[in-house]
């Protein structure tokens, strides 16, 4: 249930990325940020296949295998299983901060580039047009400043509704999550002077199987903020 849960959030933080960014592009070109949004358009499909590949297949699969394992480590106390089920989850959590360290670093690069470019280009329209307009140059000139900060206001307008929707569809899901890792933990902790077996510390490691779940969704989500940011 918590895995079905993980993916429609996920799911969901893709849909949004693929309806949000057409709009963002379009508004940043009217802008005159035309540099930054031949960057934003693939970075936008980048994190549409990261989403799909790294998230969705690589990591719930993990998640899925490491929840197997605890299951079979614990039904004998012969063959714990334990080396590997912390093998796995460690190349989980290794493989999404590789991933989201190395987005995070093209982003800032291609927007720094970006954003130097646009400013020059924007620079020299508005000396071309006072140029080339001996009398009336001036007041197009700053006819062209109010457009732009008009269209940066509506883009800004429209980021900001875009972090709130991304709030709304990751909320409930992570809050589900991490109460389920929560419940967990301390059902193991209650059980810890009582148990029988391997029943609590199948536990305790279920919890960590959930937390893998919350991660990834978290991840998706940091993902898609950054990129709206």
């Amino acid at each position: 249930d918590c895995m079905a849960v993980a993916r429609l959030a996920v799911d969901k933080i893709g849909s949004l990325s693929e309806s949000l960014f057409p709009i963002l592009s379009a508004l940043l070109v009217s802008t005159g940020a035309t540099a930054t949004a031949a960057t934003f358009t693939p970075l936008s499909a980048l994190m549409g296949a990261l989403l799909a590949s790294m998230i969705d297949r690589v990591a719930f699969a993990l998640c899925g295998c490491v929840a197997a394992l605890v299951i079979a480590g614990n039904l004998s106390e012969k063959r714990p299983l334990d080396t590997l089920t912390g093998l796995i989850k460690s190349l989980c959590n290794w493989m999404m901060c590789a991933g989201l360290s190395a987005f995070l670093g093209i982003l800032t690069v291609q927007g720094v580039l970006g954003s130097g470019y646009d400013g020059a280009s924007m620079r020299t329209a508005k000396y071309a047009v006072d140029s080339l307009l001996p009398i009336v140059g001036g007041e197009v000139a700053d006819t062209l400043d109010v457009m732009v900060s008009s269209a940066l206001l509506v883009k800004n307008a429209v980021g900001a509704a875009g972090l709130i929707l991304l709030v709304t569809v990751c909320m409930r899901p992570i809050l589900r999550l991490a109460a389920s890792m929560i419940l967990c933990k301390l059902a193991a902790a209650l059980i810890e002077p009582i148990s029988v077996g391997g029943v609590q510390k199948l536990i305790a490691q279920f919890s960590g199987a959930l937390g893998m779940l919350l991660a990834a969704v978290a991840t998706a989500m940091v993902l898609l903020m950054v990129l709206i940011g």
